[in-house]
């Protein structure tokens, strides 16, 4: 008996559809790109702290996280009607901007550049984090397996995990704004290998499903 819930146990899980795969792991990079790109925010803002008149790095970390979520909230009240597939795809596009924006800002020390950045990192993670939940919820429960959404979360935590973790290195060996470029450009690439995966027919196949 013990033998055969191990077997049943199983760290990754995943739908058996195709095209529900596809969606899942579209779903589950988006999710990331979000994380990312308010993790490597939250990393560096500190490097900002000499070009800005506040005299503790807490005190911007602390109020550009706070400004960021509170956007990404806003976002997600004002546009609850708009289609899943499209706001993902604008989540993608304002996301691999504000990195450009934020990269911009450091090498400039431009606040504008700053402001942009962090206003485009909580709309892009506000229209990108919530269909990537939803389509995760519906996936999980078209195919009666609530573990399809810990494997979901399991791709997603990875943008909030790596950036803090690698930031520093990077930024000790390297320099700042190598660690924000390569950050920047994972993120892109990863911005256009979901808008790949987001054709007509995943989407069709989709709503046809629901």
């Amino acid at each position: 008996m013990k033998s055969q819930q191990l077997q049943k146990f199983r760290l990754w899980n995943a739908p058996q559809q195709p095209l529900n795969k596809i969606l899942f792991v579209a779903s589950g990079l988006t999710a990331m790109c979000c994380f990312a790109g308010f993790s490597l925010y939250s990393a560096l803002a500190g490097n900002f702290n000499a070009e800005l008149p506040i005299a503790s790095s807490a005190t911007l970390v602390g109020g550009a996280i706070a400004i960021i979520l509170f956007i990404s909230a806003i976002t997600q009240m004002l546009t609850k009607k708009m289609d899943e597939f499209h706001s993902m795809k604008i989540s993608l596009l304002l996301l691999s901007l504000a990195c450009g924006m934020l990269f911009m800002a450091q090498a400039s020390h431009s606040n504008m550049g700053l402001a942009l950045s962090v206003l485009f990192i909580g709309i892009g993670h506000g229209l990108g984090a919530a269909p990537a939940y939803y389509f995760a919820a519906k996936l999980s429960a078209q195919e009666g397996k609530s573990s399809i959404f810990s494997s979901f979360l399991l791709i997603g935590y990875q943008g909030t995990i790596w950036p803090v973790l690698l930031c520093s290195i990077l930024i000790d060996h390297f320099g700042i704004l190598t660690a924000i470029a390569s950050f920047s450009c994972l993120i892109m690439m990863c911005a256009v290998l979901i808008f790949r995966m987001l054709t007509p027919q995943l989407k069709q196949t989709f709503r046809e499903a629901d």
